[in-house]
């Protein structure tokens, strides 16, 4: 399994909008991938717009080697209009995602003040201009600079 620098346009409706997955033991990389400039009528539904699903469809977990290396994954100027919720970025414990970009992110359907985006094992990443906010719950360490501000 090994991604990079790929430029991914998605036209059409079904599924979720965006699912990134691995599975325990397929080791490799994804990395340097870029969602831009998309606007999903309907997406998620159920299940939710956007995903990064590591240990998809597996049981129990892998060790460093084993893991999918995850990195370098920028989502920008999306908007999902109808979709079963935000969606969640699970990445793997023993080898968290790094440099997960939010840029200009929106999903429609939530209530003032309600948040999204579950969030496990993303080790670095900004988060700017998205909406619904992320709940902080999890163990995902996000900053809310611009993306420029963070080069």
């Amino acid at each position: 399994l090994y991604a990079r620098n790929v430029m991914n346009e998605t036209a059409g409706q079904w599924g979720m909008g965006i699912h990134i997955k691995t599975r325990t033991t397929y080791g490799g990389y994804i990395r340097n991938i870029v969602y831009e400039d998309n606007v999903f009528t309907t997406a998620g539904v159920p299940g939710g717009a956007l995903h990064i699903e590591c240990g998809y469809q597996s049981g129990g977990g892998c060790n460093y080697s084993e893991c999918t290396d995850i990195r370098d994954i920028v989502f920008r100027n999306l908007t999902f209009l109808h979709s079963g919720g935000t969606g969640d970025l699970v990445c793997f414990p023993n080898r968290p995602c790094h440099n997960v970009t939010f840029d200009n992110v929106h999903v429609s359907g939530f209530a003032p003040g309600q948040t999204g985006w579950g969030c496990q094992g993303v080790a670095s990443g900004s988060f700017v201009d998205v909406t619904p906010p992320r709940s902080t719950s999890g163990d995902c360490n996000f900053t809310s600079a611009s993306p420029a501000a963070l080069t």
